[in-house]
C-alpha cells in the first residue's frame, strides 16, 4: 500500500454505490485485522440477502497465509463454499 493509494480514498463515498447492491453479501475477516471493523455498516447500506459477516480468531488482514503453521487459508475457502453451495 502506497500513500497516493490511500489519499485516492480521500473524499470517495466507500458505502454510496453498496446501497443499490442487492446480491448475496459475505464478509470474513480476521480478528487481528489491521484494518477498522466496516462489515456491519456495509451490511446495514446494502440491500440484498443473503447477508452474513464472520470472524476467524487470530487471523490477520491475509488469514496469516505467509505463516504455514497458523494459516486459516483453508478456512476461508471452507467457509465460502459452503457459504456459496447453501445459496440464497
Amino acid at each position: 500500500m502506497t500513500r497516493e493509494h490511500l489519499a485516492g480514498f480521500l473524499g470517495y463515498d466507500l458505502l454510496g454505490p453498496v446501497a443499490a447492491y442487492r446480491g448475496a453479501l459475505l464478509g470474513i475477516r480476521g480478528s487481528d485485522d489491521f484494518l477498522p471493523r466496516y462489515e456491519d455498516r456495509i451490511m446495514a447500506a446494502a440491500g440484498g440477502t443473503p447477508e452474513e459477516a464472520v470472524v476467524i480468531g487470530g487471523a490477520d488482514h491475509i488469514f496469516n497465509v505467509l505463516e504455514p503453521a497458523r494459516s486459516t487459508g483453508e478456512r476461508v475457502l471452507t467457509l465460502t463454499v459452503d457459504w456459496l453451495m447453501a445459496g440464497p
